[in-house]
């Protein structure tokens, strides 16, 4: 696929569930998984309002963006039992069975994030941009 995605398909006939998010990370995709259910939706601000989750402050997450500033080095979102489906990942759900995969899609291929951050800042070349790229966020994540 090219351009940007976060998707769950049903899939009737093996009674399972197939999501996938884009490779950058663009459009988000979070959710819940218990024995009882899955929750998934593209905003965090979806959880509040359904009787089948309590929205509990996850600790570390609030935390580390307080206090340290950092964003997205998280799986687990700013909720308990949360989660964020991490850039260029999938996943599959057997309603049946209950067994759920998870893995990583797509890759850059011959890019390091810490060769490419490293020469950056050492041409100086590294600076403060008006908008963020999302292959910055991916280095900032990945190191």
């Amino acid at each position: 696929f090219n351009g940007m995605w976060a998707f769950v398909i049903y899939d009737k006939r093996t009674s399972s569930l197939f999501a996938s998010r884009d490779r950058f990370g663009v459009k988000p995709l979070y959710y819940s998984l218990s024995s009882e259910h899955l929750l998934f939706a593209s905003e965090l601000k979806a959880f509040t309002d359904n009787n089948l989750l309590k929205t509990e402050i996850n600790n570390e997450a609030a935390y580390l963006f307080l206090v340290k500033a950092e964003t997205e080095t998280l799986e687990q979102s700013f909720f308990k039992d949360v989660f964020e489906l991490f850039p260029s990942h999938a996943f599959t759900l057997n309603l049946q069975t209950k067994e759920f995969k998870k893995w990583k899609y797509w890759a850059f291929s011959g890019f390091s994030c810490k060769t490419f951050r490293e020469t950056q800042l050492n041409q100086g070349s590294l600076r403060q941009l008006d908008k963020p790229l999302p292959w910055l966020n991916i280095c900032r994540t990945a190191i």
